[in-house]
């Protein structure tokens, strides 16, 4: 996100998030190991990423432009988090990024939850799935 719209991005403590109104993404990658990347932040803070980004316009769809820019910060992570966890002679595979409102629903999978904050307002990263424990114990 940086790199991307210029903005400084802090990891914090915080635990959930405090906006009602929140989009989501979510990706699954499918190989070498299953298991699902989500994003959840508040609408206005993909407002200010998106705008940072694109400059839209009055006419612009606004929440398929805000849920596009979720789904492509979320594939731009998910595919530099496997980057540095498979092998440089390994390949992966990634689905495609669903999108949505609200917070995610709760999972009984092996979860890992991160917030950052950005301009002011938080967003969270959690990564899900039976490989989970496998990928978290290698040194990325």
């Amino acid at each position: 996100l940086e790199n991307m719209a210029f903005m400084e991005v802090i990891q914090t403590d915080q635990s959930e998030p405090e906006s009602p109104d929140l989009l989501k993404a979510s990706i699954l990658v499918h190989d070498p190991f299953p298991w699902e990347l989500r994003l959840v932040m508040p609408r206005e803070l993909a407002a200010s990423i998106a705008e940072a980004l694109y400059s839209p316009t009055d006419e612009s769809d606004t929440d398929k432009l805000l849920l596009d820019v979720l789904a492509e910060l979320l594939n731009t992570i998910a595919g530099r988090v496997m980057a540095e966890v498979v092998s440089h002679e390994d390949t992966f595979r990634l689905g495609l990024p669903e999108t949505g409102v609200g917070p995610f629903a709760e999972t009984d999978l092996p979860l890992v939850q991160c917030a950052f904050e950005v301009e002011g307002d938080c967003f969270f990263l959690a990564a899900c799935g039976d490989a989970l424990p496998g990928i978290m114990s290698q040194d990325i």
